[in-house]
């Protein structure tokens, strides 16, 4: 899994260092990851700054990725219309001509000067793409849409998630087995969290409400998702910050959804609006079928941490991860991956970002065990 990290690692970077001044707000991404263990977490030193921006770089140019090498696909939204593009990161050297391949996925998405663009995407097992994105807001509601990009590169004609009377935002999708989606968004208007499954053949299912007492008001109050195979049942997890704050988990077994549990006991960090971050900043990562939990307090501004093995509980209290010293976390993402025979979970958040700066992106890492 160390080409996992790495993989990712070069893509943030690249995406941090384009000139382009297209930004957006919305990250959505899945997680691979080993096998779990019975050691207890250790919270190695600091390695970063590892990943310290360029001073010429912008604040944050969030967008999605997902793929296996040699290619991966990575999708960020500048301003309002929505761009994909294709790297080949093993191939940079050699094939510099497809480091940076780009087209536009989602042109001409008027937002009235109210709305905020959220994309997202999945990669099936047979090289197409669902591209998810905010769509054209309609009498002052917001509206996601979502294409296919078949493996020759052709999109299919846009279509919606809601009904056009709702506001909706946030979606985030994850590909689970069978090459099934499934799409999480927000009720914005309503404070409400949905799921959705999209089938290969295009059948979008209806929609289920996941939460049981809503959500926070954020136009992004749910986490990416995370999926696992255990006993030959499928298992999906996605957090979200519920309306005081506290961050909660729902796991969906074989589609039966269960019991929002808690995984922060004090409320997580929402809508920094210093780095334009529309959301929780919290993310979840898979070890196997462990459950990691990373998510910024509210309160002190560190990254705290809390994980969940299958069928059991969150670890309580949460470990802090980054202890930020007053300077407090805007973005924190992490991934689980392996090195020196060791499993890790790694992660990258940005610190005390200003608007008019590059920001400060760190990398440090929790060894998990053998």
């Amino acid at each position: 899994m160390l080409g996992t990290l790495s993989f990712l690692c070069s893509l943030v970077v690249i995406l941090a260092g384009c000139s382009d001044p297209r930004s957006g707000d919305d990250d959505g991404s899945g997680d691979d990851g080993g096998g779990a263990g019975t050691d207890g977490p250790v919270f190695d030193a600091a390695v970063s700054p590892a990943l310290d921006a360029a001073p010429d770089v912008p604040v944050d140019l969030p967008g999605s990725i997902a793929g296996v090498e040699p290619e991966a696909h990575a999708h960020h939204p500048p301003m309002i219309d929505v761009w994909f593009q294709i790297f080949h990161p093993s191939a940079a050297a050699e094939r510099p001509d497809e480091w940076g391949f780009e087209e536009q996925g989602g042109p001409d998405l008027a937002n009235e000067g109210g709305g905020a663009q959220f994309s997202s995407l999945a990669r099936t097992s047979d090289g197409q793409i669902w591209l998810f994105h905010s769509d054209t807001m309609i009498d002052g509601r917001q509206q996601i849409g979502f294409r296919r990009r078949s493996v020759t590169g052709d999109w299919s004609d846009k279509r919606a998630i809601g009904e056009t009377s709702g506001s909706w935002t946030g979606p985030r999708p994850i590909l689970g087995a069978a090459d099934v989606t499934h799409v999480f968004y927000t009720d914005h208007a309503g404070d409400r969290l949905f799921w959705r499954t999209l089938h290969p053949s295009g059948e979008l299912s209806s929609a289920t409400r996941i939460d049981s007492s809503g959500t926070s008001d954020e136009r992004l109050p749910h986490t990416n998702a995370v999926s696992y195979e255990q006993a030959g049942s499928e298992v999906i997890v996605v957090a979200f910050a519920d309306d005081t704050g506290i961050l909660r988990a729902i796991t969906i077994r074989d589609g039966e959804v269960g019991p929002a549990a808690a995984v922060s006991p004090q409320p997580v960090l929402e809508n920094p609006h210093i780095a334009s971050n529309d959301g929780t900043v919290a993310h979840l990562s898979i070890d196997g079928t462990t459950v990691h939990a990373l998510w910024v307090d509210r309160a002190s501004g560190d990254v705290l941490h809390s994980a969940r093995p299958n069928g059991g509980a969150w670890s309580s209290p949460p470990t802090v991860a980054w202890d930020s010293g007053g300077d407090g976390a805007w973005w924190v993402y992490g991934n689980v991956y392996e090195r020196g025979n060791r499993r890790r979970l790694g992660f990258t958040y940005d610190i005390d970002a200003h608007p008019d700066d590059e920001g400060h992106i760190e990398y440090d890492e929790i060894t998990l065990g053998n």
